[in-house]
């Protein structure tokens, strides 16, 4: 599987070099490849990456690191599709969540209802797009792996691949 290494993961994410190995070191977020030692590389694939991509907005929305962490953690056990098509939720006492998109709607529905606790809905799809087209025009070599994250439309766009049935990248 194609990854991106350390220095071109927080190009794509807008996060810094520092800031992974710092999350790294502290558990926060794990790279798929994990070297170890002198000279041994570290690499990030696509739901590490999805991961770094969607704390970051987090942490722009003021979510704390931590909180941040716990949310995107559920997207280890995910399909990247599942992860595209999600929504982050952030509530007003500093929680957040990822939430497939059926979720999103009731949780949004109970909220303006209730009329408090959430306090932003965010698709996970367009910053997932972002990253994908940073990716595409800095690393394009290392595309193919991360084709599963982005949506249909930029798919086609990028006239990289085409989003399988079964949710999987064919090249075309």
């Amino acid at each position: 599987m194609e990854t991106l290494r350390r220095a071109q993961a927080a190009a794509v994410t807008g996060l810094t070099q520092r800031q992974l190995d710092h999350w790294d070191r502290s558990g926060y977020v794990v790279p798929s490849g994990s070297g170890r030692g002198q000279g041994k590389a570290r690499s990030w694939g696509p739901v590490a990456v999805a991961r770094l991509a969607v704390i970051r907005a987090y942490l722009d929305a003021g979510v704390e690191l931590t909180v941040a962490v716990d949310a995107t953690a559920p997207f280890e056990e995910m399909p990247l599709e599942a992860i595209r098509d999600g929504f982050s939720l952030v509530y007003a006492d500093g929680n957040a969540a990822v939430v497939p998109r059926e979720q999103a709607y009731e949780d949004l529905r109970r909220v303006v209802r209730a009329k408090s606790g959430l306090t932003k809905i965010v698709q996970i799809g367009p910053i997932l797009d972002g990253v994908i087209e940073n990716i595409a025009e800095r690393f394009p070599e290392r595309l193919p792996a991360f084709v599963p994250l982005a949506s249909p439309t930029l798919v086609r766009q990028l006239g990289v691949g085409q989003t399988a049935p079964a949710g999987r990248s064919v090249e075309m």
